[in-house]
C-alpha cells in the first residue's frame, strides 16, 4: 500500500466537524444535485496554491494538484462518498484543529 492508504487506516474515518465539513463542501460542489462530481470541474474548482504543502513549498501547485486529483484518476464523476474518502489523508495530516481544516478545504474547493 502507498503511504496515503497507510496513513488512512491508521487515521480511520472522517468524524464528527470534519466530516460535516467535507460533506457540505461536497454539496457546495454538486450545484445541480445529481450526487456525483465531474472530475474535470472537480479540477478546474480546485485551488492547489491553498495546499499545506504548497504554501510550505515542499511541493509545486501542479504537484498538488496531482495529488488531490488521484483519487479520481481515469474517472469521469466522483460520487461523494469517494470525496470523502479521498478527504481521509488531508485530515489524517492536517496538524491544526476541525476548524482550521474546515477553513483549509473551503480554500481549496472554490
Amino acid at each position: 500500500p502507498d503511504a496515503e492508504a497507510v496513513v488512512s487506516t491508521l487515521h480511520g474515518p472522517l468524524r464528527g466537524r470534519r466530516a460535516e465539513a467535507v460533506r457540505s463542501v461536497f454539496r457546495d460542489l454538486d450545484t445541480d444535485g445529481a450526487g456525483v462530481l465531474a472530475v474535470a470541474s472537480l479540477r478546474r474548482r480546485c485551488n492547489p496554491l491553498e495546499h499545506p504543502a504548497v504554501k510550505a513549498n515542499s511541493l509545486s501547485a501542479e504537484e498538488a494538484l496531482r495529488g488531490l486529483m488521484r483519487a479520481w484518476r481515469g474517472r469521469e464523476v466522483a460520487s461523494e462518498a469517494e470525496f470523502f474518502a479521498a478527504h481521509v489523508p488531508i485530515s489524517a495530516l492536517w496538524p491544526g484543529d476541525d476548524a482550521g481544516f474546515e477553513r483549509l478545504l473551503r480554500r481549496l474547493w472554490r
